[in-house]
């Protein structure tokens, strides 16, 4: 499954996307370190927000 990071304030909002959900995990936790408050990902296929409970359990599904 592949998400999408959302990082900023809209208008000015920056998307990453991510191939998995430790590399979303990774990416929301990149921009935090930055400073960056406003920070929430999507699943990119439904377009719904996912949070980070929800992508924790992922990743640990994906490591197997």
């Amino acid at each position: 499954m592949s998400y999408i990071v959302h990082a900023g304030v809209p208008p000015d909002t920056k998307a990453d996307p991510c191939a998995s959900a430790t590399e979303a995990l990774a990416t929301a936790a990149a921009y935090r370190k930055r400073g960056v408050i406003n920070v929430y990902i999507v699943d990119a296929e439904t377009k719904t927000p996912r949070d980070e409970r929800h992508l924790r359990q992922a990743a640990l599904r994906e490591r197997g």
